[in-house]
């Protein structure tokens, strides 16, 4: 159980690791729901993802006149 101090520095302290800590437990989150399970594959994706938009982009861009 964490002690509760009323000293404003070990609140301010507390508060950020555990925002740290959301912050992480939603990342594994989201790579679950994404199907990733590491940095390297999601960096894949991303390019992907960039390939399929500049592909898209330069279609849409080759219809205008």
């Amino acid at each position: 159980m964490v002690k509760r101090s009323s000293n404003g520095k070990s609140d301010s302290e507390l508060y950020r690791l555990y925002d740290l800590l959301d912050r992480y437990e939603e990342l594994i989150e989201d790579m679950a729901e994404l199907g990733i399970s590491s940095v390297a594959e999601a960096e894949q994706r991303i390019a992907e993802l960039n390939e399929q938009i500049d592909a898209l982009e330069a279609a849409e861009d080759g219809d205008q006149p």
